[in-house]
């Protein structure tokens, strides 16, 4: 806002922009008088900047030619309209200027045309197949309808729930600026956001079990992994030798350090006789590796015992965790149920009234939640088949 006299006060807009090789630049600006709280002047000024400056004396009849039939509503709008645009009824509108101006229509269009040529492609081949290749290609087209007719199905589902979570929020808006209520109207938007992360965590946390369970073979093998350590510890213990790799790595050290583990300093005349001990080593690792081999599965049984073993810790933890979410969800949804009955039982008709609104839309809400888990678990499937089919 640019402050112009003592009384007056005005807004410009600028916005440049490119078409058909040309720049522009529209300027619109409103002067408000303050005093008596009324527009005083509306202006729109349009110019072509580039390759050459010209002022173009009709704005909007310029720019009709240049903008989408859709887009050209959205182009010039007071503030007012954006309330109007925001309804449900205009959301298909709104979606269709958006996607003309940002190209995403094309896309829409080229995938619809993939689409089509592969419907024709796979019709071809199966009519030209036969015997069992015939059975699956119309069995494939006829899974592709399914899953085209699946996929438009749940769209329109997800738009209509679009439109209710867009209804419920303008119920509450209205409930909202209810002065009686208002402070019952903020402890029910704070729980129930409380609800949403709690019921968040809780999924996170199911996910997390599921996984857990998933690697349960570790839990379902430990007796069996015991049993093998315990079997690959006796051989061990029942064997006088030193484990080929451990007399390898006391070498290495000992050329290293230039020091036994006694204490005393290595004779340097010694160096040589231990590197050929060490390569005489390796030698019989390779030509006997037994002893090598229950070495190293007996550390690898340690190793996988512990994972185990923190796997199990790690359980115990989300059951835990899950209880307690559990829990703290049921006590928010009875404080909410207490809101919405301290709420329902203010005796005012237009209260009353928009709480019966705002029930039926939740329920609606709900139902509509579960059709669409439905349909999504059905397309999953569908999908599988598809799989399995190209396979």
């Amino acid at each position: 806002a640019i402050p112009k006299k003592e009384n007056y006060v005005k807004a410009e807009v600028t916005l440049n922009f490119s078409h058909n090789g040309a720049d522009y630049q529209i300027k619109r600006s409103i002067a408000y008088d303050i005093q008596n709280q009324k527009e005083i002047n509306q202006e729109v000024e349009m110019s072509q900047i580039y390759p050459s400056f010209k002022k173009i004396t009709e704005p909007l009849t310029a720019l009709n030619p240049m903008l989408p039939p859709n887009v050209r509503t959205y182009f010039f709008f007071d503030g007012e309209k954006i309330d109007e645009f925001s309804k449900p009824e205009h959301d298909k509108e709104v979606k269709d200027a958006v996607y003309q101006v940002l190209g995403f229509n094309t896309i829409d269009r080229a995938i619809t045309h993939l689409r089509d040529i592969l419907k024709e492609y796979n019709k071809e081949i199966g009519q030209k197949s036969s015997g069992r290749l015939r059975d699956l290609y119309e069995r494939y087209n006829e899974l592709l309808k399914q899953e085209e007719e699946l996929e438009k199905k749940l769209q329109e589902l997800k738009d209509e729930r679009k439109n209710l979570e867009i209804n419920i929020e303008e119920i509450k808006g209205r409930l909202r600026e209810i002065e009686e209520i208002q402070e019952y109207m903020k402890k029910k938007d704070n729980i129930e956001y409380m609800i949403k992360d709690t019921e968040d965590q809780l999924e996170i946390v199911y996910d997390e079990l599921l996984k857990i369970v998933n690697e349960s073979f570790i839990f379902i093998g430990a007796k069996a992994l015991d049993l093998t350590e315990e079997l690959i510890k006796n051989e061990l213990q029942n064997s006088n030798d030193i484990p080929s790799k451990y007399l390898i790595k006391f070498i290495e050290k000992l050329l290293e350090e230039k020091t036994c583990i006694c204490g005393e300093t290595l004779d340097p005349s010694k160096r040589n006789t231990l590197l050929r001990k060490k390569a005489e080593i390796s030698i019989e690792i390779k030509e006997n590796p037994t002893d090598e081999i229950f070495s190293t599965i007996r550390e690898s049984l340690t190793k996988f015992k512990y994972l185990g073993s923190e796997k199990l810790e790690d359980l115990k933890s989300k059951f835990i965790k899950k209880e307690e979410l559990k829990e703290k969800l049921e006590e928010l949804k009875k404080q909410l149920d207490e809101i919405d009955q301290m709420i329902g039982s203010y005796p005012t008709e237009d209260v009353r009234k928009l709480i019966n609104e705002l029930e039926t839309a939740s329920e609606n809400y709900g139902s509509m939640e579960t059709k669409i888990e439905k349909l999504e678990n059905d397309l999953k499937d569908k999908k599988k088949d598809i799989e399995n089919i190209q396979r």
